[in-house]
């Protein structure tokens, strides 16, 4: 499930907490999620989103050679973009990769390389999700104890999940 990219080795990856029914307490199994597979747009904050060289890329291919090479590798970047998704779980757990460093002397790895998840509520409030986090050779973010439904939400709460600047 891993999106490999040519001299790229990035992957996304959402996991859904799904309770099974035992006489111990509950273990959380996790549906992985990639978004690079879905069936229907996700991603957001793309210009031309359907012409882009990768998944993650803010400017269409044609762009490349046509911009200067500086504007060409901020659009590789992810800053500025958000996932969006629905999910009826009270856990997620986010999985990634970034290339290059995760922090920067200025501004620690949560900065640089961190995400934020947001919660939209019924009455249109967006909530911010709080998240223990691991920075390893894979970052982890894992969100637990969310509030997974409401009486508006039929399907599931709506989810927007701001990427740091390093997934590429």
């Amino acid at each position: 499930m891993k999106l490999r990219r040519t001299l790229l080795f990035p992957f996304l990856f959402f996991a859904l907490a799904v309770q099974a029914q035992t006489t111990a307490p509950p273990t959380p199994n996790f549906l992985w999620w990639n978004p690079t597979e879905a069936a229907f747009p996700v991603l957001e904050g793309q210009a031309w989103p359907q012409d882009v060289k990768n998944f993650y890329d803010r400017l269409p291919a044609r762009a490349e050679g046509t911009v200067r090479a500086p504007v060409w590798n901020l659009s590789r970047q992810t800053a500025g973009l958000m996932l969006r998704f629905r999910a009826n779980s009270d856990q997620i757990k986010v999985r990634y990769v970034v290339e290059g460093r995760q922090a920067l002397p200025h501004m620690p790895a949560t900065g640089v390389s961190g995400v934020d998840l947001y919660a939209i509520s019924s009455d249109g409030d967006w909530r911010w999700c709080t998240g223990k986090y691991a920075f390893g050779d894979t970052i982890e973010y894992y969100f637990r104890n969310l509030e997974p439904n409401d009486a508006y939400h039929k399907m599931g709460r709506e989810y927007r999940l701001y990427l740091p600047s390093t997934i590429r």
